[in-house]
């Protein structure tokens, strides 16, 4: 049985070429479980308006770049890191610091939403976080994300004093 209705023959089509991209899943421990953080994508999108989906997206030639200039980002995962950064930043305003997940201030989160690029430089001043330790690249993460005390709701959005922090699997 098939789903394609009786008569109705499907085009033929080449399969599109890979693109490059990242995704983050960012979990906390929330008041009834672990919660996990999905962005909803706008009805303005070209492809997929209005899905939830991971914060991330396709790997930029800036990206490459920010790889090659920065000795954090050094070795094979150096590209794929850098644009997960700033499709952090991108998306959900946060970013990597030493304290994990830290929010970025909306003004440079609109510089980097303008012009990709200039997230290399923002992290090179010293301006937005870019600290990659915390990321996990491998099929069996060693840690999980979680959320720290702070007043309000848990599953409020982070606040640009709070930070998301790396805990240890089982703490």
């Amino acid at each position: 049985m098939s789903e394609v209705p009786v008569g109705y023959e499907l085009p033929r089509v080449s399969p599109a070429e890979p693109k490059p991209s990242v995704s983050a899943v960012i979990t906390r421990d929330g008041t009834e479980g672990v919660e996990l953080l999905l962005c909803h994508r706008v009805s303005e999108m070209p492809s997929f308006p209005d899905f939830w989906s991971f914060p991330g997206g396709g790997i930029k030639e800036c990206d490459r770049g920010a790889a090659d200039a920065m000795e954090q980002l050094a070795g094979e995962e150096g590209t794929a890191l850098a644009g997960l950064m700033r499709e952090l930043v991108e998306e959900v305003g946060l970013a990597p610091s030493g304290r994990g997940l830290v929010a970025v201030d909306e003004p440079v989160r609109e510089e980097v939403l303008a012009h990709a690029d200039s997230w290399l430089a923002l992290a090179q001043d010293g301006i937005l976080p870019s600290n990659p330790a915390g990321f996990s690249t491998s099929t069996s993460p060693a840690a999980s994300w979680s959320w720290p005390s702070s007043p309000g709701s848990p599953s409020a959005p982070p606040a640009p004093e709070s930070s998301w922090r790396l805990a240890p699997e089982n703490g």
